[in-house]
């Protein structure tokens, strides 16, 4: 509807104590806000390896200092690069709006005309978000069928393969130690979503089991 309309403002989603706000330009998505810690900006920063931990650190002190935007902070200090800031945003975006589709409830509200002022910014088109999203929905149907909540915890079935790239490393390394899938989640900075799929490819291949299923939400 907003992007058939090509409509210009803020949608605003809500469920439990997680609110996102979805902004859109002539019915793109322009940015997005989250008050989900696993959707902030020095998050996406880290993960796609484009600054350290250290770095993120001394650029949020110098954000509650000087009262800048963190993207500002870090690209006029030379750590950030304008165009990698735009790939991190646009990320950070699409994968706030993929999670609403997990969403069993909620609520929103779209604002026409709310449009805040902003000073780095790309274009998603809505319908390859869409089709991405409705994938998700399935491909969760088949990863719950394996993992019936978030508190499942995974027994690792052999060493890390010869190769294996630094993120498969670190889930092997928190499924030895025990950490369930919400756990997991919070360490490595991603959505339920994307740390199911991880840990779904590695049981597909035989490099992890399911351990205990914990008591949780579905």
């Amino acid at each position: 509807w907003i992007a058939s309309g090509r409509k210009t403002g803020t949608l605003h989603v809500e469920r439990r104590s997680v609110q996102k706000r979805i902004i859109l330009r002539e019915g793109n998505i322009f940015s997005s806000w989250s008050n989900d810690p696993r959707e902030s900006l020095g998050q996406f920063l880290i993960r796609l390896r484009l600054i350290t931990e250290e770095q993120l650190f001394r650029a949020l002190l110098g954000q509650e200092e000087k009262g800048r935007l963190l993207g500002s902070i870090l690209v006029a200090d030379g750590l950030l690069g304008e165009d990698d800031l735009r790939r991190a945003l646009k990320a950070k975006a699409e994968e706030t709006v993929y999670d609403l589709f997990l969403w069993p409830s909620g609520q929103f509200e779209f604002r026409e005309g709310e449009f805040p002022e902003i000073h780095i910014s790309f274009e998603s088109q809505v319908t390859p978000v869409i089709l991405e999203g409705i994938r998700r929905v399935d491909e969760w149907q088949r990863i719950r069928a394996v993992f019936p909540n978030l508190e499942t915890t995974l027994k690792v079935s052999g060493p890390p393969p010869a190769g294996a790239d630094p993120v498969e490393k670190q889930v092997l390394a928190l499924a030895a130690a025990g950490k369930s899938l919400a756990e997991m989640s919070l360490e490595l900075r991603r959505s339920e979503f994307e740390t199911a799929a991880l840990v779904f490819d590695l049981h597909a291949r035989g490099l992890l089991a399911v351990g205990q299923v914990r008591a949780g939400n579905p």
